[in-house]
């Protein structure tokens, strides 16, 4: 029974994740992204190189006393493009490291709703309100790497901004789990 119920839950989660776009990315530490992953047609008349469309997705439901959110971050290659001249190593680096940025605050989200105390009355409106606030600091922090990196441009800021977020990605290891289990008051 219990192998059943792993596998239907398994089936239902990533059934779940291919409903958001059927050809999703999620983010893995294991498997970084290739210029195949940019689908999407390149606009021609927008001054970047290229784009990659990352997103940050939560949601969460309650079971009696216990809150179950599922937090990840995934690019869509059908909105991600590069202008065919501009395809590099530096910059597929880049838009690696915008990638790496996105799970970088789905764990700080993850870290945020695990230290709230979380009752039944207010989770919605407390959990939508959190998600908000991650996500103008996760707009401001890719605006920041771009600005400062000039699009992959000034080399040695594109150094520090690589080490920078492996180092905070390690810091919130403890966060990297997808699904979260909290018992609320």
């Amino acid at each position: 029974m219990r192998i059943v119920l792993l596998i239907a839950v398994t089936f239902i989660t990533l059934s779940f994740y291919k409903q958001i776009e059927p050809d999703v990315i999620l983010w893995s530490k294991d498997k970084m992204l290739a210029w195949n992953n940019f689908h999407g047609l390149p606009d021609t008349s927008n001054k970047y190189a290229a784009v990659t469309d990352c997103h940050i997705k939560m949601r969460f439901n309650t079971k009696k006393d216990t809150l179950y959110v599922s937090i990840f971050s995934y690019m869509q290659p059908s909105m991600s493009w590069v202008k065919i001249k501009s395809k590099n190593a530096n910059l597929l680096k880049h838009e690696q490291v915008h990638f790496d940025i996105t799970e970088l605050y789905t764990r700080k989200l993850r870290q945020t709703v695990l230290s709230k105390k979380h009752t039944k009355s207010i989770l919605a409106n407390e959990l939508k309100k959190i998600e908000s606030n991650n996500h103008q600091e996760f707009v401001k922090c890719q605006d920041l790497y771009d600005i400062e990196t000039e699009h992959s441009k000034i080399k040695l800021k594109q150094q520090e901004w690589e080490k920078k977020i492996i180092k905070e990605l390690k810091e919130l290891e403890a966060y990297s789990n997808t699904d979260l289990k909290i018992l609320l008051k």
